[in-house]
């Protein structure tokens, strides 16, 4: 694309939002007279702000603060107006006509595809199915992000957070996965957890029926694709680009989409962080021999502080909620000792 071609695609961005000056104006204006074609893709343009669509499936949702949160990045991106920032705003809908890089993901001819996120409030799940039959239950603090309609030869969706998949098999167009740690899962009809964090280092799919493959990049920058068996789970870390494969207890790892929490001999970290998904609470560890404890138990449908006191009676370890003073830190901090 030419410097003249970015500069009328910015100038395109402006005008609908209204920064223009009337020089720049009359040139976008008299560009969208040239041609039938231009016009529709000014029309795109348009759309791009009037069909944003964010899903959030939350019971209690302060809307204001989200709102406020959104336009808030959204003011942070635009300023550099490329298209690779925009399109990760919101819900977007897609601009084949002038998206040369994004012509492969969710997009068919000139028609518009319309993304959708979908967002989980912390210690909240939400099931959704997709435009393809696939049922997919979202964890705690996650995102989903999910085309309106699939198009081309791959059904692609990309993953922030947790959420246990039950994929409809379609052989001739493979469901695709992207990860934060820039592992994509692939997939044909099967049933498996993945968990897939932002903040995490690893990302972990563990496979219940089916078959699926990691494809990830190697100490060689390569890229290398490994396929599981069901009962295996592949764990893929970002900061050393290497995967491990080993067999958990299934029902340990899913059971948070039952609204349970099974710990079978797990060790004491994580079980904090099953906690901290769980509740939106952060554990500071003051104590770290009690890390080298490990845990059996079920716990379902009880509040954290009946938990903690469980830990309490059973193990001698003790909490203690910390006044935070920073206003922006949305989680508890609680203090284990």
């Amino acid at each position: 694309m030419n410097q003249n071609n970015k500069r009328l695609n910015e100038n395109l961005l402006l005008y609908f939002e209204g920064k223009l000056n009337e020089k720049e104006i009359k040139e976008v204006e008299e560009w969208i007279e040239i041609s039938e074609e231009n016009r529709l893709i000014s029309q795109y343009i348009k759309d791009l702000y009037k069909s944003t669509d964010t899903l959030y499936a939350l019971s209690k949702i302060d809307v204001n603060k989200a709102l406020k949160s959104i336009h808030s990045k959204m003011k942070i991106r635009r300023d550099r107006y490329s298209w690779s920032t925009i399109r990760k705003i919101a819900a977007i809908i897609l601009i084949p006509l002038l998206i040369g890089s994004a012509a492969g993901y969710f997009m068919q001819k000139s028609v518009p595809v319309n993304l959708i996120h979908l967002i989980t409030n912390p210690g909240m799940t939400a099931s959704i199915t997709l435009p393809d039959g696939t049922f997919v239950t979202l964890n705690s603090n996650s995102m989903l992000i999910y085309p309106d309609r699939f198009a081309g030869n791959e059904r692609r969706v990309e993953l922030k957070g947790e959420a246990y998949f039950k994929v409809k098999s379609n052989k001739e167009h493979p469901f695709i996965i992207k990860t934060p740690q820039k592992a994509f899962i692939k997939v044909h009809g099967t049933q498996f957890n993945l968990e897939a964090y932002p903040a995490d280092d690893e990302v972990s799919a563990t496979l219940i029926t089916g078959h699926i493959s990691m494809a990830f990049l190697n100490k060689k920058n390569t890229w290398k694709e490994y396929m599981i068996l069901p009962g295996q789970e592949i764990s893929y870390s970002r900061s050393d680009k290497s995967i491990k494969i080993k067999r958990p207890i299934t029902d340990v790892v899913t059971s948070w989409k039952d609204g349970k929490l099974i710990f079978n001999n797990t060790p004491f970290r994580e079980v904090l962080k099953n906690l901290s998904k769980r509740f939106n609470v952060e554990f500071k560890i003051k104590n770290t021999r009690l890390l080298n404890s490990a845990y059996t138990g079920i716990l379902q449908h009880q509040r954290l502080d009946r938990v903690l006191e469980y830990f309490k009676i059973s193990s001698n370890i003790h909490f203690r909620y910390i006044n935070d003073m920073n206003i922006e830190n949305e989680k508890q901090i609680i203090q284990v000792y």
